[in-house]
Parts: structure tokens; sequence; C-alpha cells
């Protein structure tokens, strides 16, 4: 009977350490899924689309694409010449600067090639890309030779959608949205730095994506800061006198337990909110633009105190006071509210 009670006993702790661990990771799975839903090829009416200027009205008949500059050899296209050309097929995700927009195989005529008709003068320097609704942006020569950027007419087997481009539209694979410049008809090489739409208002105009700048690591860092942070104050909790359902938690989950895990919380918090800033610097070139980023700020500024008050409590070794408790769970729910805004903007 007693060793009945103690199986009971230990299978309550973990049942109650499965819960704990599953509700605080509920971002990370929903990022999970999320991530295998994006890996496959999104269907062109799912495909979101983000046009500054609205979608224009282009007549197929008449309209062309010239591309000329500093180049020996300018050429010019009709729709039907055009895609006649030797191309490419590619699976490539549009990324937007917080968050992707889908994935598609797009087929299309790579610049290097036209560059090699073209023959570009010794002093060029940039391709920029002009659409007929007035958006424009540039890639270096270089860029585009090394990233395998191409001029795409296709989306997953069918002319482009209006709402995507038609009839050409940038496909630069490992650059971020505002480079894959939509509805082109003209293409002009440059001998110097030319600042597009996005870039002239403080836009990184390099538009690189890195690990260091993609929202998933940004995300799966915030998920799995959330889940530690959600530990190390469940873990305390089964030392508060008004934890009795947390008292029952395995024997592991000690005090060097929620010190660890709320040193790793504050580590990957930190890092990810560095890595944050200089993401939203480099391409938007101001921080804060949204509550999302006002929330985390605010969740940084708790979490620094929340950690300063835990370490001058184990110091002092009092037991009365409740500061670091309080801002601790406060703490909490402002990353959960941050996690939840950065969710809804990569959703909704």
């Amino acid at each position: 009977m007693p060793n009945r009670r103690k199986f009971r006993s230990i299978l309550k702790s973990y049942l109650i350490l499965i819960v704990v661990i599953g509700i605080f990771s509920t971002p990370l799975i929903i990022l999970i899924s999320h991530s295998a839903l994006t890996s496959q090829i999104t269907p062109n009416d799912e495909f979101r689309a983000v046009n500054n200027f609205g979608v224009p009205d282009i007549n197929i008949n008449t309209w062309n694409l010239t591309i000329d500059g500093n180049v020996t050899n300018p050429l010019f296209f009709t729709y039907d010449n055009f895609t006649q050309l030797p191309s490419i097929d590619m699976t490539v995700t549009h990324q937007c600067v917080s968050f992707p927009l889908g994935t598609a195989v797009w087929r299309g005529v790579t610049l290097e090639y036209l560059l090699s008709i073209l023959n570009p003068t010794g002093d060029a320097l940039e391709v920029v890309f002009y659409g007929v609704d007035g958006f424009t942006s540039s890639l270096t020569i270089e860029a585009v030779l090394l990233y395998d950027v191409f001029l795409a007419y296709e989306m997953n087997g069918v002319p482009l959608p209006s709402e995507h481009g038609f009839p050409l539209r940038v496909v630069a694979p490992y650059h971020v949205g505002y480079k894959w410049v939509k509805f082109l008809d003209h293409i002009e090489i440059v001998n110097y730095d030319y600042k597009g739409l996005y870039e002239s208002h403080g836009y990184d105009d390099v538009g690189l994506l890195s690990s260091a700048v993609d929202w998933q690591y940004h995300s799966y860092l915030l998920a799995i800061g959330f889940l530690l942070g959600g530990l190390s104050s469940v873990s305390a909790m089964r030392y508060a006198r008004r934890g009795k359902i947390f008292r029952n938690l395995p024997k592991f989950v000690s005090m060097k337990f929620h010190i660890f895990t709320g040193l790793l919380f504050v580590f990957i918090s930190t890092l990810t909110f560095i890595s944050w800033l200089q993401k939203t610097f480099i391409f938007k070139g101001r921080i804060f633009y949204s509550y999302h980023g006002i929330v985390a700020l605010a969740t940084m500024i708790l979490l620094l105190l929340s950690y300063s008050s835990g370490i001058a409590e184990s110091f002092l070794k009092s037991k009365k006071s409740s500061w670091h408790k309080n801002i601790s769970y406060l703490t909490i729910l402002t990353f959960f509210i941050s996690i939840s805004a950065g969710l809804l903007l990569i959703f909704i």
C-alpha cells in the first residue's frame, strides 16, 4: 500500500510538470507547426501579397521591358519574346521584414544570363528595378550574381497573378521582400549607390537575410526563453506559502533548478532582445516602432529588475520580501504579451 501511494505521488508530480511544460511550450509548438506549414509550397490564393501602391492594371499587349544604362548592349522585350528566353525553376520563400509571405516555385530568367548579353561597362555597380506602380529598389551586380537573382514570370506553374507582380517581378533569394520589385517594366544598370523607396526611408540598403535577422531565429529564442522563464517561476512557487499544487513537483525541480532556468531565461532573452534591436535598426532605421517592440522593452526592464531583486534577496537571505516574486510574475506576463504580439504580426 505505501508503495502504491508513493507511485501515485510520483506520477502526480510528473503529470503536473508535464502540464506546466505543455502550457509554457505553447508558443514553441505554434512556431514549429507554422514553420512546417510554410516550408511547403503555398497555393497562390493563400500566398500573402504586400503592395505599397495597389495593383496596377497592365495591358500585356502593350507592356514591354527595357534594360539599359551603363551597358554596351541595351535590351528590349515584349512579354512573348521574354518568356522564350532560357529559364530556370527555383523554390524560394518570399519573406517580408518581419514574417514570411509564402513559398512558391518561381520560373524566370536569371539576371546573370541577361547581364552576359548586356555587357555592363567597367564602372557599372548596381541593378535598379522600376515597377509600373512607381516602386523601386536595387541590388549590386555582385549580389545579383552571387545569390542567383532572377526575373520571374510564373508562380507555381501559372503566369504571375496580378497581386503578385504580373507580368514580371524580381525573385531575390536570401533577400528581404522589398528587394522583390513587382510589375517590372524597366531595369537600369547604374554606376552609383541607388536608394529605392524603402532604402531612402532608412531601411537596409543590402537587404540580405541571415541568421542574425531572420524572424524564425528571433521567434524560436523567445519561445524557448518563455518556456525557461515559466519553469523558473513555477519552481519558485514550490517554495511559496500558497504554492500547494506545485509542492508535488519532482524533487529535481529545486532551488538550484530555479536559479539555473532563471539565468538561462535572462541570457536568452537579453541575447534575443539585442538581436531584435539590431534587426529593427538595420532594416527599419528606428526601434520600438510597434506595440510588440514597446512591450518587449517593458519586458526587458522588468526582467532585469527581477534578476537584480533575486540577487539582492539571496544576499539578504530574506524570505519575507515578495519583490522578486511579484516582479517575476509580471515579467512572465509581459513576456507572454510580447510573444503574442509577435505571433499576431506573423499570422495576421
